[in-house]
């Protein structure tokens, strides 16, 4: 019955915390400037956090990983427009290829030197 309970909470918790106030997603979401029409998630993972900013299918949406197990995950949120198996730190688009660029919970996987190089 305890297993029962903390999985439903588990559940509950996953659609409920990206809604609250103040949560890095909801934060994101709400001052995402209102014209933007396309987003580059930079380490998409397996698009968890872009399920709920992209939940309406509003944007154009490419996401870039290293792993492809993640992009194969990703595939199936039906959020992503395009998919690419990439490096952050060896990546080539076009200045102003998209409106807006999302990088979440990727930096601290880096060493700093390369985090500071890939952040400017």
């Amino acid at each position: 019955m305890r297993d029962s309970f903390l999985a439903k909470l588990d559940r509950f918790t996953k659609v409920v915390r990206p809604r609250v106030p103040f949560t890095e997603l909801d934060t994101v979401w709400r001052y995402m400037q209102k014209d933007v029409k396309s987003i580059l998630d930079i380490g998409c993972g397996k698009g968890k956090p872009m399920k709920f900013i992209n939940r309406r299918k509003e944007f154009y949406v490419t996401g870039v990983d290293t792993f492809e197990p993640a992009l194969d995950e990703c595939r199936h949120t039906g959020v992503y427009n395009e998919l690419i198996l990439g490096d952050i730190r060896s990546l080539d688009f076009k200045e102003k290829s998209y409106d807006i660029v999302v990088c979440l919970a990727l930096i601290e996987h880096m060493e700093k030197e390369e985090g500071e190089k890939s952040l400017s």
